[in-house]
């Protein structure tokens, strides 16, 4: 998700699953106290893709990830705070005035500075940031091709290397 220009996330009430990687989406992430946290796909049998655990360990870092990913636990706003996954915690009362103040603060950046930036940072991220999986399957998908390439070669379809 590009919005071309820097978004912030208010989070209330519950941020499960799909809530997560929608929040992780955004630039900054705001939370109430009385927030939840959580990505029960381990509890449900499913799995995520590459780039949505890449995005959560860019974030939260490689331990985070796991525990969350793992455990498929609830965690509180506080517990999300220390881990890296929210910018700030407020008191439920006092959340969408502050949000509205930040986002609405004198001075923001000029809009193509901010485009600059996030065009230098590209999402998803080169194949060589990729985790091992993605970089897996890769060499799975370069492998398949050679192994259909010397079968062709050996029924006489095609011709050897090197000869015209």
């Amino acid at each position: 998700m590009h919005a071309g220009k820097p978004t912030i996330a208010m989070i209330r009430g519950y941020c499960i699953g799909g809530g997560v990687s929608v929040a992780l989406s955004c630039d900054m992430r705001i939370s109430a106290e009385g927030a939840r946290f959580g990505v029960p796909a381990a509890k449900l049998g499913l799995g995520y893709d590459a780039r949505g655990v890449r995005k959560l360990m860019d974030v939260v870092g490689p331990s985070f990830a796991k525990e969350i990913f793992f455990t498929a636990r609830q965690f509180t706003a506080q517990e999300a705070l220390a881990m890296g996954l929210v910018n700030r915690v407020l008191p439920d009362a006092q959340l969408e005035a502050y949000v509205r103040e930040y986002a609405g603060a004198p001075a923001p950046p000029p809009r193509e500075a901010c485009r600059k930036d996030r065009a230098a940072r590209p999402w998803p991220p080169p194949a060589a940031a990729a985790p091992e999986a993605a970089a897996a399957q890769g060499r799975r998908v370069w492998i398949g091709r050679w192994l259909k390439r010397l079968w062709r070669r050996l029924r006489g379809e095609l011709a050897p290397p090197g000869i015209d």
